[in-house]
């Protein structure tokens, strides 16, 4: 069994993210036509023509898009803070398909406590190992608990999880700083969302509810979410897996609330939100009938005055 689980999650990671290649990102172009730029980068790159320099570059700092490319100036600008490693990838890859050694320049760094670009990753990893351990936690400790209570322990267990998490990594740390409150707003909604939705599969389906939630978010969703590249950069049939679940969205909250003062917002919201509504969903049916054990067989008792051996 321990077999099987390494090779999940080796599979998983390694799988995932020991290749990045762009596939179709989305890139705003000024002055040059779109679709030629698309036959250049041979599916490399979505492109969406912009009128000038200054809406493309708001484009890319509402994360609107990944990076825009300005062909009269011969620049590409790229937002780092939107995943770090693939952005040489992708300079590469445009210098090649338009054939010029392009400027690069990086809207959006990251900063100097999260130089790599891999804290937000771990930080969600985070974020969901505490919901996890919340929802365990709750329904052992009071099994019969009714909803409405329940919900308001997970609430506190998401208000406690995100702000000692938000002071170790920001405060402590010092690797995800400069919105400490959205930070702590964002991570007390993950982890309560996350809770709920995981308190409904494990109401519903046992402990098995709980290990499949841990399986697709963590060994599976944090793969799928892009990790340090950004979805972009992954296989597209695995990329879209990860728009289903609420790892990539954790992620992109707090790569929104951090980086790019809360843009973006919506979508990942919308994934969270569609997940708990399921858990609350699952919490409202009646719990899965656990199959009661076999009653013993009665023991034979010997008749009275009966000679030992007699028949």
């Amino acid at each position: 069994m321990s077999a099987v689980v390494g090779a999940v999650i080796i599979g998983s990671f390694v799988g995932a993210l020991h290749h990045p290649v762009p596939h179709a990102v989305p890139l705003a172009v000024v002055g040059q036509g779109a679709g030629e730029l698309e036959r250049a980068a041979a599916g490399a790159v979505e492109a969406r023509p912009y009128g000038d320099a200054a809406s493309a570059r708001t484009a890319v700092l509402r994360r609107e898009v990944e990076a825009a490319y300005l062909a009269g100036e011969g620049r590409l600008l790229v937002a780092s803070a939107g995943g770090d490693t693939a952005a040489p990838h992708f300079a590469a890859t445009m210098r090649r398909a338009t054939g010029r050694d392009l400027a690069v320049e990086d809207v959006r760094p990251l900063s100097e406590g999260d130089s790599s670009g891999v804290s937000g990753m771990f930080y969600v990893l985070g974020l969901l190992l505490a919901a996890l351990a919340t929802t365990v936690l709750t329904m052992r400790m009071a099994p019969m608990m009714n909803r409405a209570l329940r919900l308001a322990v997970l609430a506190l267990g998401a208000v406690t999880g995100g702000l000692a998490l938000t002071w170790v990594v920001d405060g402590l740390l010092g690797a995800l700083t400069g919105a400490p409150f959205a930070l702590l707003g964002v991570s007390c909604g993950v982890i309560f969302l996350v809770s709920v939705a995981v308190n409904g599969l494990m109401r519903r389906f046992g402990p098995r509810g709980v290990i499949a939630a841990a399986v697709l978010f963590i060994p599976i969703g944090l793969p799928a979410s892009g990790g340090p590249f950004g979805a972009a950069f992954i296989e597209p049939w695995y990329a879209a897996l990860g728009y289903v679940l609420p790892t990539r969205s954790a992620l992109e909250l707090v790569r929104s609330v951090v980086y790019f003062d809360g843009a973006a917002l919506a979508t990942p919201l919308t994934v969270l939100g569609l997940w708990a509504a399921l858990g609350l969903v699952l919490m409202a049916l009646p719990p899965r009938a656990m199959p009661r054990p076999a009653a013993p067989a009665p023991a034979a008792v010997p008749v009275a005055g009966a000679a030992p051996g007699a028949h």
